[in-house]
């Protein structure tokens, strides 16, 4: 019976990058020239239980695929790398946010190639602010509304944008 079973070594195998990604937790060469770092965002989910990292990766696959994602591969405990096409795109999506996944924060950095993944700065980040049950004289316009929302926001926080819903970073 032995004599109908063949192996072939792990040498052999043709996988594409998308089935590597996902079977194989890829090293980062910063020193790739193929890859700039200004493509590349580093994330830290602040889980507050085990997090399913597959489900992590296709989900926020699915939501930036669509934005030109190269891809996204877990590289430590909740630190993930994500490779945009360009530039352009990378800083979209790190100006988008917050991004939450099952109620968790997902910080995100812009890559620097001198520092090891865990060791970027993930203390601050965007979030969204909402205040209810002010005073309708509070909101009577929209220049109110934003004067009003900076003014509280800027108790908590450096705003970073002045729209009737005020995103702060923290």
């Amino acid at each position: 019976m032995a004599s109908n079973v063949s192996f072939s070594p792990l040498t052999d195998l043709d996988l594409t990058i998308e089935e590597q990604s996902s079977i194989f937790t890829p090293n980062v060469d910063w020193d790739t020239p193929a890859i700039d770092p200004a493509e590349l965002l580093i994330g830290k989910l602040f889980a507050t239980k085990e997090v399913d990292n597959q489900l992590f990766l296709r989900t926020f696959s699915n939501i930036w695929k669509k934005d030109n994602l190269l891809s996204i591969s877990h590289i430590g405990e909740n630190i993930y790398r994500i490779h945009f096409d360009n530039a352009a795109k990378c800083t979209e999506i790190f100006n988008r946010g917050p991004w939450l996944f099952k109620s968790d924060w997902l910080a995100i950095a812009h890559s620097n190639p001198n520092l090891d993944a865990q060791d970027h700065d993930f203390s601050t980040m965007n979030v969204w602010v909402r205040i209810h049950d002010l005073p309708t004289i509070l909101m009577d316009s929209e220049s109110m509304a934003i004067q009003t929302g900076s003014s509280l926001g800027s108790l908590i926080g450096n705003v970073t944008k002045k729209i009737p819903g005020v995103l702060m970073e923290i």
